[in-house]
């Protein structure tokens, strides 16, 4: 029988599903155009959800802190709508953030591609 961790995958997934699917159909948040859910991951309670998002190329440290107020003023919506879709009893926290490896990543594509272009000079 699997263990608590593969519960809490599962489970992960299914709200970072759900919550792709409410912000793409059912928040109408400017402030949230072209915002992703990158990954989630719940505690073992399912009391909290860590929510890690990102812009694509619309990334920006402005972007971001206004992407974040508008998530954070859709949550109360988010949480009702994504726990009674998945039907959990209690609807979890979420803490939202910045995907902080898909910057990193970013920062050694634009690099490894600098490198590139002063080979071919």
């Amino acid at each position: 029988m699997p263990g608590d961790g593969w519960r809490d995958a599962r489970v992960a997934d299914r709200v970072r599903e759900e919550l792709a699917r409410v912000l793409s159909r059912e928040v109408s948040d400017p402030r949230l155009e072209g915002l992703r859910v990158l990954r989630v991951e719940v505690s073992g309670d399912l009391q909290i959800a860590w929510v890690y998002l990102g812009l694509g190329h619309l990334d920006t440290p402005d972007q971001r802190k206004h992407a974040l107020r508008g998530m954070e003023s859709a949550k109360g919506r988010i949480r009702k709508l994504v726990s009674s879709r998945l039907g959990l009893r209690r609807a979890p926290d979420f803490r939202f953030s910045f995907d902080e490896a898909i910057d990193e990543q970013s920062r050694i594509m634009a690099l490894l591609d600098e490198v590139k272009r002063e080979g071919s000079e």
